[in-house]
């Protein structure tokens, strides 16, 4: 439907300017009031022209400029009040109140008559086209289904505004768009000119738009303009010779870029071109995934734009000379239908304008990544995922994705060694200078011939395992003299695997920040069978570094070192902050305790040098990295660290008073379980340490500050797997009690494609430690007492911890309905505590096939049947365990008495609370004294790889299948 009011005379009201040859003849009455209009601009072009000063970019006689950095819809108010004779709109929508209500001001007040197009589909229900009727506003609707992208303004038949916005708020004023204005150009202007006739009034859409453009190419102060209108007139040519013009540099900005054209032909020139990037639009499902994943696989470093500002047009812009402006339809589908322009501008200072705002949008989205590269195989340049690329000096690191893309964060030297490694490959070190740019490609060899190596790293005198332990093996091959490392890490047992280690001779650093640093040198690998490591590898304590903000002084930091060893000699200790110096910290000598010094330094911190820094111990034998940074008060802050895959988000009101913030990976040598029942997720598990400085202050309960811990997606499913139902969480560390506490956590699973993390989320409200465990097992009952019709049953849970709801009764898979179970007041809700609960009329219950479920706070639970509770509040408390003899040498005997019938499961702990075997597992107990047998001399039977127990004290625990459980203490004497 097409809507036209106060059309009169069309053809001469939108006649062409008098060396047109389109639209006929003017009369003789207008053809003199053109005269005089053009003799009126004369006068007035000093008072109504815009300053090219005031212009974000100027070529004359045009201007440029970019939103949001722009409010361009103030540019088109702007340049509307310019018309002196004529206004013709063409927009895809028209939202905007303020562009409404100045066209309706030029036309009732100054009298100039103004003509309006508007696509039809994004007109319905727009309450200014009935206003701009009333007030004699001519409209048409524009009918194409296959699409509309015209968004331009006409005054005076030689100016034109032309934009990538829809002539609505959010578009012109917070999203990425340009805007153009080309002044005192007829012929520029004509082009338009014809484009809109045929549209108003001969509605000519899509291919039905006769060719006549009559100035499709027009060069003026320097720089050539292009034009075409689609889709009549053809273009593929156009496109395919100026891209073929590459010869430095493609930038690509898109929503989408589905054209077959333009996409193969950027791809075609990625070995012509060394400098290809593109930023497309995320939007709400990804759009622009596959042309993002083309460019990556291609080696071309594209990015998504996301967030709030959205990239809705299309531009490429190739060295800094031309650019090609097209619509959102065309970049979508090259054979597209749909109106819109096609304008190819060739300029070195347009060009350097929209290389300009690229790299803005760029460094928008990656304003945190250092370095970016991709990692291929040698061979056939086909990429490599999850390959480790890391520097050695700020020991940043980062994995490559499925299409082999890897980014690095932090803050670069003006020199450094980059490091990409991969099992079953050869490593590659690269020096590289920071002004060379931040994009480096590595290409890896295959390792042909390999063999695997494994075994255990324990403590030198207490004989436990080490976890945490880094270990790199050095190979160097014969001829060439090229180098590569291969790394792992140990275990929780002090377990290690190096699963492809080059046939040869390597030798093998062992580090650790509490243990000596070591050298296992000239391992032989030769071919065969796995390598196993007969003896384990002993390391020796080393010094324990911890720091935190000073309590007293708000710009300094303590760092406090323990000296495990026994020695006098007062350590050598360096910082150094985020790309400044090393700077020496003088130690004094705090206190000695258990025959170890205990030293303490302090440190100014350098203002301005925030992030990572690394404090070293005599040369670096020992080390601890941490992240300090100053928070301001009322300031929204994001903060990131690679330690331990962790970052902090804190809202802009909840900043208090401002401080210093520290935060590092503890390298504790033990880590509480919350008496076993915890697990650490992954194997490079590390609790977080965050510190406050003393100013510093969080608002509790504000809701606007989160820490997020990421674990690998195989350690979050595995944890899920070994668990009762419940899943991982993150918790935090009271000193006070030695218990973790869980904390209300997010799980956000990654994207398909996006690498194999899973990223944790829980409210920051304090400083302190955090950490990513999982409970493994669901509450244990304590007791159950029997006190007439109810059942008093008191639950344990040592790991996440238990609420009011954690006890409940179910019926054939329903809950029951009714208050059959309430939870006494008493008893600790959380980590470590014990609760109890009542339930009323059990003997009814029983009868009726009632089921009990205990839960804990992550969601492990067990299901059991109410009569076999009910039999357990007579025998409660009957079982007895006795180990004799207690000390013991060689052998020990478990003696269980009163649990006949059970199965009983027997489990050696250290005080430390980690498991370390099993003595029996579900053993059936054949009478009312049985005894279960514990050989010391063969260690290896109950799966424990270290063949002696050193002199100590260990935990044992008898659970019993009725759910009751003992606990004691042990002593071994060797």
């Amino acid at each position: 439907m097409t809507i036209k009011r106060n059309v009169e005379n069309m053809q001469g009201a939108l006649a062409a300017p008098p060396d047109s040859n389109f639209g006929g003849s003017l009369h003789g009455r207008e053809f003199f009031a053109r005269l005089f209009f053009t003799f009126l601009l004369s006068l007035t072009a000093a008072v109504f022209a815009v300053s090219p000063a005031r212009a974000q970019v100027a070529f004359p006689p045009g201007e440029i400029y970019f939103s949001p950095e722009t409010n361009i819809e103030d540019k088109l108010i702007g340049f509307l009040h310019r018309a002196q004779g004529s206004i013709f709109l063409c927009a895809r929508s028209l939202d905007s109140k303020k562009i409404a209500e100045k066209l309706i001001e030029l036309r009732t007040k100054r009298m100039l008559p103004v003509k309006v197009i508007l696509y039809k589909p994004s007109a319905a229900g727009n309450a200014y086209v009935d206003q701009f009727l009333y007030y004699n506003i001519d409209v048409v609707l524009a009918e194409n289904p296959a699409g509309f992208d015209h968004n331009f303004c006409m005054i005076d038949f030689n100016s034109i505004y032309f934009s990538s916005a829809d002539f609505s708020y959010k578009p012109m004023n917070q999203d990425y768009n340009y805007a153009m204005i080309i002044s005192g150009n007829e012929k520029f202007a004509e082009n338009f000119h014809h484009e809109f006739v045929e549209m108003f009034e001969g509605k000519y859409y899509g291919l039905a738009s006769p060719v006549n453009t009559p100035n499709a190419n027009i060069t003026f102060n320097g720089a050539t303009l292009d034009t075409a209108f689609l889709p009549e007139d053809a273009i593929d040519g156009k496109i395919a010779s100026v891209i073929s013009k590459a010869g430095s540099k493609i930038r690509v900005l898109a929503n989408e870029l589905k054209n077959d054209l333009m996409l193969d032909g950027i791809i075609g020139r990625k070995n012509s071109v060394s400098d290809i990037s593109a930023v497309f639009e995320y939007g709400a499902s990804a759009q622009s995934k596959d042309e993002y994943e083309k460019f990556r696989r291609a080696g071309i470093y594209a990015v998504y734009n996301r967030g709030f500002t959205r990239l809705n047009f299309g531009v490429i812009i190739i060295d800094n000379q031309y650019v090609m402006l097209f619509g959102a339809n065309k970049s979508k589908n090259n054979s597209s239908e749909a109106d819109s322009s096609f304008i190819t501008i060739n300029s070195s200072s347009v060009a350097s304008a929209f290389n300009g705002f690229f790299d803005a949008v760029m460094q928008k989205n990656t304003f945190d990544i250092t370095l970016t590269g991709q990692v291929l195989n040698a061979s056939n340049k086909l990429p490599l995922d999850n390959t480790r690329v890391w520097f050695q000096s700020l020991t940043a690191s980062a994995f490559t994705d499925h299409l082999g893309w890897y980014e690095l964060k932090g803050t670069l030297p003006d020199e450094f060694m980059v490091t990409a490694e991969r099992e079953y490959y050869f490593s590659k070190d690269v020096i590289i200078l920071k002004k060379n740019g931040r994009r480096l490609d590595f290409l890896l060899n295959h390792i042909i011939s390999y063999n695997s190596l494994s075994g255990f790293i324990i403590d030198k005198n207490t004989r436990l395992p080490v976890s945490g332990c880094g270990l790199v093996a050095e190979y160097i091959e014969q001829g060439t003299g090229t180098r590569t490392f291969i790394r792992t890490n140990t275990n929780e047992k002090g377990f290690f695997s190096f699963k492809a280690l080059p046939l040869g001779f390597v030798d093998i650093e062992i580090s650790h920040p509490n243990y000596r640093k070591k050298v296992e040198k000239s391992y032989k690998i030769i071919a065969g069978a796995p390598i196993n490591l007969p003896d384990a590898i002993t390391v020796e304590t080393n010094y324990i570094i911890t720091a935190y903000p000073n309590p007293v002084f708000e710009d300094n930091i303590l760092i406090n070192v323990k000296d495990s060893a026994v020695s006098a000699q007062v350590p050598t200790v360096t910082i150094k902050q985020n790309n400044y110096i090393e700077v020496p910290v003088s130690m004094k000598i705090a206190a000695s305790a258990d025959m170890k010094n205990i030293y303490v330094g302090n440190y100014i911190i350098k203002k301005g040098y925030y992030g990572a820094a690394r404090i070293n111990v005599n040369g670096g034998m020992s080390y601890k990295d941490v992240m300090i940074d100053f928070l301001q008060a009322y300031k929204k802050y994001t903060y990131a660290a690679p330690a331990g895959g962790a970052s902090l988000s804190i809202g802009e009101n909840a900043v208090r008073r401002s401080g210093y913030i520290s935060m590092a990976a503890d390298h504790s040598a033990s880590v509480p379980l919350n008496g076993g029942e915890l697990r650490p997720v992954g194997a490079e598990f590390r609790p977080i340490d965050i510190s406050f400085s003393r100013g510093l202050a969080l608002a509790a309960g504000s809701g606007d500050s989160f820490i997020e811990i990421s674990v690998g997606a195989g350690d979050y499913e595995k944890a899920r797997n070994n668990a009762e139902g419940g899943r991982p969480h993150i918790y935090r560390l009271d000193e006070s009690k030695g218990v973790w506490n869980m904390l209300e956590t997010a799980a956000y699973e990654p994207a398909a494609g996006a690498s194999g993390e899973i990223k944790l989320k829980a409210a920051l409200e304090r400083a302190g430690k955090y950490a990513v465990f999982s409970d493994s097992s669901a509450p244990r009952i304590e007791s159950v007492k029997a006190r007439q019709d109810r059942l008093v049953i008191t639950l344990k849970d040592e790991g996440s911890g238990l609420n009011e709801k954690s006890l409940s009764l179910f019926s054939q898979n329903r809950p029951l309905e009714g208050n059959y179970v309430a939870a006494a007041e008493s008893g600790a809700g959380n980590s470590g505590g014990e609760r109890e609960f009542i339930i009323n009329g059990a003997g009814g219950l029983t009868a009726g096939g009632a089921n009990i479920c205990i839960s804990d706070n992550c969601g492990n639970y067990t299901l059991s049947p109410l009569s076999k509770i009910n039999r357990m509040a007579v025998r409660t408390n009957q079982e007895q365990v006795e180990v004799y003899p207690n000390p013991c040498r060689g052998r020990a005997k478990f003696r269980i008495r009163n649990a006949a019938g059970d199965d009983v499961s027997i489990s050696i702990y250290d005080v430390s609370g980690n498991k370390l075997f099993d003595v029996c597992e579900n053993f059936q107990l054949n009478g009312n004294n049985a005894e279960v047998l514990f050989n010391l001399d063969s260690m290896g039977g109950y799966g424990f790889r270290n063949t002696r127990l050193a002199n100590s004290t260990f935990i044992y625990k008898v659970k019993f299948s009725s759910g009751a459980e003992k606990t004691g203490k042990l002593a071994i004497i060797k």
